[in-house]
């Protein structure tokens, strides 16, 4: 994994280097997950269920989200295989995740800046 310096490092220089609002962090952010996230990866959702108490369930990430608002406030959507259902959810709300080692390198990066 990398660290602090490297993942600061690659936000400035490859992410957000010509970057000047909100729109363009937001195309800086897609672009470069569309090509360091490698799917299908699983991962763990805190799910909610109707009595609202919330259970950790195994999904199948399958792709960026293909909404127009893919990255909006700090959320960044992808789509999962959950049950027989296909949900947008945020990248933030999954846990355990089981991927290759760019992909998780991807969201280390992604959960710094976040935190920054």
């Amino acid at each position: 994994m990398k660290t602090s310096k490297e993942m600061q490092e690659i936000i400035d220089d490859e992410i957000l280097v010509d970057c000047y609002d909100d729109d363009e962090v937001n195309m800086g952010w897609f672009y470069y997950m569309e090509g360091h996230l490698e799917f299908p990866f699983k991962a763990r959702l805190d799910v909610k269920k109707r009595d609202g108490s919330t259970q950790l369930k195994s999904v199948e990430v399958l792709k960026l989200a293909s909404t127009a608002q893919n990255f909006a406030g700090e959320a960044f959507y992808v789509e999962v295989s959950y049950s027989e259902d296909i949900i947008e959810t945020g990248l933030s709300k999954l846990c355990n995740i089981q991927a290759s080692d760019e992909t998780l390198e991807a969201i280390q990066i992604w959960k710094f800046w976040k935190k920054s």
